[in-house]
C-alpha cells in the first residue's frame, strides 16, 4: 500500500472532525474560547470557517504531492481537532441538555 493510501484514512478522519467542529462551534459560538475563531467570527460572519477549508485543502494536497504524510504529524492534528471537537459537545450538552 502506497504512502498517500494510507494517508487516506486519517486525511477522512480529519475531514470529518472539521465539519464536526464548525457544525458544534456554531451550535454555541458564545463559548467559543480561541482567539483566532474569534477573529474569524468578527470579520468573516457566518464564512468563518472557510479558512477552516482552506487548511483542510492544504494538508490534503501536501498528501496528495508528497506522496505522504507522515503518520505521526497526522495523528497530532488528528488527537488535536478530536480534543476541540470533544470540548465542543461537552459544551453543547451543557447548554441544550443540562
Amino acid at each position: 500500500m502506497s504512502g498517500l493510501q494510507q494517508s487516506m484514512p486519517m486525511l477522512f478522519i480529519l475531514l470529518t472532525l472539521q465539519v464536526l467542529d464548525v457544525i458544534t462551534t456554531n451550535l454555541v459560538p458564545n463559548l467559543e474560547a480561541n482567539p483566532v475563531t474569534l477573529f474569524l467570527f468578527q470579520h468573516l460572519g457566518e464564512m468563518w470557517w472557510m479558512p477552516k477549508l482552506v487548511i483542510y485543502l492544504l494538508i490534503a494536497a501536501g498528501a496528495i504531492m508528497a506522496g505522504r504524510i507522515p503518520r505521526r504529524t497526522l495523528m497530532i492534528i488528528t488527537t488535536g481537532y478530536t480534543i476541540v471537537v470533544l470540548i465542543n459537545v461537552a459544551n453543547v450538552v451543557a447548554t441544550y441538555l443540562v
